[in-house]
């Protein structure tokens, strides 16, 4: 069961390696051998094959862990939440998120200032 885990993790992380890389290049298209082709455009499949991989070799190193998986976040979240940052905000530059857009930008944006300053109570005229 442990070269199962590994085995699968190792495929969950070549699959996010594809994933950035088709975010990065606009995809990959490699001919191997000279006749077999492997492309790839499209980060669903590469990001759904990450989750599921992971997910089985995650649930696999929970039967046989003293110690479960989720025990684990509380140690992690830090890291797990800078993570999770770090890539929206790299994804933002790179797709040129540089507003805060919506229906009601305005308003949201005009609240989080009355809050940081202070006084979020607004007087009706």
């Amino acid at each position: 069961m442990r070269y199962l885990q590994t085995v699968l993790f190792v495929v969950a992380i070549g699959n996010l390696a594809v994933l950035v890389w088709d975010l990065v290049t606009d995809g990959i298209h490699i001919k191997v051998f000279g006749h077999v082709v492997f492309s790839s455009w499209d980060i669903r499949r590469p990001s759904g094959a990450a989750a599921i991989c992971g997910a089985i070799a995650l649930w696999l190193r929970d039967r046989s862990a003293p110690t479960p998986t989720w025990a684990l976040l509380p140690r992690w979240s830090r890291w797990i939440a800078a993570a999770i940052a770090v890539t929206a905000t790299v994804v933002a530059v790179c797709f040129g998120n540089f507003v805060a857009g919506g229906a009601d930008s305005y308003g949201y944006i005009s609240e989080a200032h009355l809050w940081t300053t202070g006084r979020l109570e607004v007087r009706d005229a």
